[in-house]
């Protein structure tokens, strides 16, 4: 369990390497390396990781893998459980949390994305003024709100969906600047929407 959470708490690309993992794993517990092998192989059994068999990935003489979406669920499940001081605290998963979070976060759902923006950025709803927080939805309608502040609770919107390099044409990486969080959260946006701010 504890080298699931440490892969899944450390996992930035598609694809992981065997030898990445059995590096991670050593690192962290008190086993080889044929002693972590063994242990990849029972997190493929259990779902946690899934052999990389597109493109060439099968023919090369190293094992590949993807995340399996049992990761996905343990390592959410970690971070909000405190209980592995080495992890990040928990992402945010509604609106209010976004709006007070002190980082730059980018999280995802089926039809809409939202970011927290590291510091106060212009957008191209208003190239004035600068946001902190933007919520788009990409299935119809399609819609984008921006929240001026944390305390925001009047969002200027658009009934147009902005990628994120689109809304902030004068910085288009403003979302992804160096050590943000991508997370996927697996509800709709109105699941995401305590504050009741993301109407129409």
């Amino acid at each position: 369990m504890e080298a699931a959470v440490v892969i899944g708490s450390k996992w930035s690309e598609y694809k992981e390497w065997d030898s990445d993992l059995v590096q991670m794993i050593c690192r962290t517990s008190d086993t080889g390396d044929a002693g972590a092998r063994r242990i990849i192989k029972r997190l493929a059994a259990a779902g946690f990781l899934e052999e990389a068999d597109d493109l060439d990935y099968s023919k090369q003489r190293e094992h590949a893998w993807c995340d399996g979406s049992v990761l996905l669920i343990l390592r959410r499940a970690a971070r909000r459980s405190g209980l592995f001081p080495s992890l990040s605290p928990p992402l945010p998963e509604r609106l209010s949390s976004l709006l007070s979070y002190g980082k730059a976060v980018e999280i995802f759902a089926k039809g809409w994305y939202a970011v927290r923006f590291a510091t106060p950025v212009a957008t191209a709803l208003d190239a004035s003024g600068e946001v902190v927080v933007a919520v788009s939805r990409h299935a119809d309608p399609r819609r984008t709100w921006v929240f001026r502040s944390a305390d925001d609770r009047a969002p200027l919107s658009a009934e147009r969906y902005f990628a994120p390099t689109d809304l902030t044409p004068s910085n288009p990486f403003a979302s992804m600047p160096e050590g943000y969080d991508l997370e996927h959260v697996g509800f709709d946006l109105a699941m995401f929407d305590d504050l009741n701010l993301l109407q129409g």
